[in-house]
C-alpha cells in the first residue's frame, strides 16, 4: 500500500475522531473484482477511525466515486458521513454504540471504462 499523501494525512487528521480513537486501514485491492481486506472488518470498543484506502495498483484502474463512495446504515454508531479526502482515500467514524454486523457499501469507478463497480462488505461492531 502506498504513504499517505500530506494532503491525505492533513485530511485524515482533520477528520479525527472527538474520543482520540484508534484508526483501522481497509485496503482495496485489484482484480477481476476489487478485493475489500478485511471483507469483515471488527471493530473493539470505543470510537474509531476507518481508513478507506486503495491500493497503488488498484488506483491505477479506480477510483472512489465523487457521490456516496461509502455507504453505511444510519444508525447512531456512523452519526457523520464518510468524507472523501481524495480519488484513493475516504474517512469514516464508527463510534461503536452498538453491537452488530453492518453491510455497507464500496462506490468505486473504474478509472479507463468511468463504469461503477460496487462492493459489499460488512463492519462487526463489538463492545
Amino acid at each position: 500500500m502506498s504513504a499517505q499523501s500530506p494532503e491525505e494525512h492533513a485530511a485524515v487528521a482533520a477528520v479525527g475522531s472527538p474520543l482520540g480513537a484508534c484508526t483501522s486501514t481497509v485496503r482495496i485491492d485489484p482484480g477481476a473484482q476489487p478485493q475489500v481486506n478485511p471483507d469483515r472488518l471488527v471493530v473493539k470498543g470505543q470510537c474509531t477511525d476507518i481508513l478507506f484506502k486503495l491500493t497503488t495498483a488498484a488506483a491505477k484502474r479506480y477510483r472512489f466515486a465523487q457521490a456516496d463512495p461509502i455507504v453505511v446504515p444510519v444508525c447512531s454508531s456512523f452519526p457523520n458521513p464518510p468524507v472523501r479526502v481524495s480519488d484513493t482515500c475516504v474517512t469514516l467514524t464508527d463510534t461503536c454504540d452498538t453491537a452488530g454486523s453492518y453491510k455497507y457499501t464500496v462506490n468505486l469507478v473504474n478509472r479507463k471504462t468511468g463504469q461503477p463497480v460496487v462492493i459489499d462488505p460488512t463492519i462487526d461492531n463489538e463492545k
